[in-house]
């Protein structure tokens, strides 16, 4: 449990070089737990970027873990917002925001 902790620095990955758009490459939905687990790094590499996140919100999709995935909708929708503002940004916003409407709020009576 420790060590997934230690990963949340902004410094440099150690280990094999990741890049932003690493989370989906080892994505299939035979393997969707090591996909999340690499996405996670992916994450912990760039706190600071959004499309890890949203990546990841698709595979919790995928997995059937919606409240998972609209709550990385959701932190990723605020690292957007402090991004630069740029074409590729805004377009990233729209579509989280997109994204983010179809999350439906948790019921108060489920377990």
């Amino acid at each position: 449990m420790l060590a997934g902790l230690a990963g949340c620095s902004d410094s440099e990955p150690t280990g094999p070089k990741l890049s932003p758009d690493d989370c989906l490459k080892a994505m299939s939905l035979a393997t969707l737990p090591p996909a999340i687990q690499a996405c996670t790094a992916v994450i912990r590499a760039y706190p600071h970027d959004p499309l890890p996140l949203k990546d990841r919100a698709l595979l919790w999709s995928l997995q059937g873990e919606e409240a998972k995935g609209c709550l990385d909708l959701k932190q990723a929708l605020a690292l957007a917002g402090k991004q630069p503002a740029t074409a590729a940004s805004r377009r990233m916003i729209e579509d989280l925001a997109v994204s983010l409407r179809g999350c439906r709020p948790a019921r108060a009576n489920q377990p």
